[in-house]
């Protein structure tokens, strides 16, 4: 909250809103380099996903960080690019922990 909140920006190398602007480029620049109905693969955090779910969803800060906070570790998302831009398909699927590998679960 102390970071996203903006009264502390300077006390951070980078502000939640630079970092936030970051992803989405980051998202448009993978997306605009991708030949169609192709497939990209990318690895990231959760603070990324966070703050590309707060730019897809029209979320507010406090509630893309709570979402942040219930990722697990080694989920899938999946966006999908199209005329209307980038949408998010699904969050986190974390569906092949089960079973034997039900102990590999971790959360943030």
């Amino acid at each position: 909250a102390r970071w996203t909140g903006g009264g502390c920006d300077a006390d951070y190398q980078e502000s939640w809103p630079a970092f936030r602007t970051r992803c989405v480029a980051a998202l448009r620049h993978v997306a605009a380099g991708l030949p169609r109905d192709a497939t990209a693969l990318v690895f990231t955090s959760g603070g990324t996903l966070a703050a590309l779910c707060q730019e897809l969803l029209g979320l507010s800060v406090e509630h893309a960080l709570r979402m942040n906070w219930r990722f697990a570790n080694a989920g899938v998302s999946k966006l999908a690019v199209g005329r209307d831009g980038p949408r998010l398909l699904s969050l986190n699927e974390h569906a092949h922990f089960e079973g034997t590998h039900a102990r590999l679960l971790t959360f943030r």
